[in-house]
């Protein structure tokens, strides 16, 4: 009777783990689709569709074991999918380095490459004992706790994170909108080098050294900016102090675009949200200085930026 209830304890401590890495990676869902696209595998029109999939999946695995529901095909599901995504993340060691967080439980655990293997492996070893020892037994009403448990854990993350299609934008204005005054900023010198924001086409990204989501703006940027061959205009006006630089970079896994660094100050505050507005991340697409569009993080897409430097 022990052996049985230990066995079943290690059951429910692998299907609460599917749980936890499936809600986790819901909020915010936004966090979960930049490590997909990371990967070049999955175009950016499907990959918020796959990452919510995948996540009502999770959970479908996780809620299954924990009531013993078909054990033995969802056990060799789990053990499938853990090798599957092991091998996901040797590929992307070797790619990328093993300092990438892969973004496994959202941004509430941070774990790199190397320390979400081992913890796959550790799955994958409980997964095999487990189902070496399975217990069955039967839940009533099977016939309908299924399909309303399939139906609901893949509806949930559509119903709680919306997914705004991805189509082409065809409303940049060939006339004068507005000119963002980007002189105000002063001399834009970075290394050396002093670049004029008011000629040509420009990408110009606001962004706080401490928002959430500038951090991962910044890394789609660069997402965006490797798949387009890596010569986009990209420029970052930073706000926040100097001492958050390093981090910013970490956390973002931003390339570093030519940047200027707005410290904290009653005139730079002013300067700052003069030009990006109260809503961070800001992002102005600028011909000759003259506001084409301008996003923030959730309407960021690479169609967008395409249609930009091609009109």
């Amino acid at each position: 009777m022990v052996k049985k209830i230990s066995y079943y304890i290690l059951q429910f401590f692998i299907a609460s783990v599917f749980i936890f890495s499936a809600f986790t990676k819901l909020f915010p869902v936004e966090s979960f689709e930049l490590n997909i696209a990371t990967s070049g595998i999955i175009g950016w029109a499907l990959v918020p569709y796959f990452a919510r999939i995948f996540i009502g999946i999770e959970a479908i695995l996780g809620f299954f074991l924990i009531l013993n529901l078909k054990p033995k095909f969802v056990l060799k599901s789990i053990i499938g999918v853990l090798i599957f995504f092991t091998l996901y993340l040797v590929y992307i060691w070797f790619k990328n380095g093993e300092n990438i967080d892969c973004g496994c439980f959202g941004e509430f655990v941070s774990l790199n490459i190397k320390e979400s293997i081992i913890k796959n492996i550790i799955l994958l070893v409980l997964s095999f004992l487990v189902l070496k020892n399975l217990n069955p037994f039967n839940l009533k009403y099977q016939k309908i706790i299924i399909p309303v448990l399939i139906v609901s854990m893949i509806s949930l993350p559509f119903i709680l994170t919306s997914v705004v299609p991805v189509k082409y934008n065809d409303d940049f204005s060939n006339n004068a909108t507005y000119k963002l005054d980007v002189n105000s900023l002063g001399e834009f010198n970075y290394n050396g080098k002093i670049y004029d924001l008011s000629t040509g086409k420009k990408i110009v990204c606001f962004f706080s050294l401490s928002c959430k989501f500038c951090k991962l703006a910044a890394k789609k940027i660069t997402i965006i900016n490797k798949n387009l061959d890596g010569n986009l205009p990209i420029f970052y006006v930073l706000g926040g102090s100097e001492k958050y630089l390093e981090t910013f970079w970490e956390e973002s896994n931003s390339e570093k675009f030519p940047y200027l660094l707005l410290q904290p100050s009653n005139e730079n505050n002013i300067i700052f949200f003069n030009l990006s507005g109260s809503v961070l991340p800001s992002i102005y697409f600028l011909e000759d200085g003259i506001v084409k569009k301008k996003v923030h993080f959730e309407n960021l897409e690479q169609s967008i930026i395409e249609d930009f430097m091609n009109k």
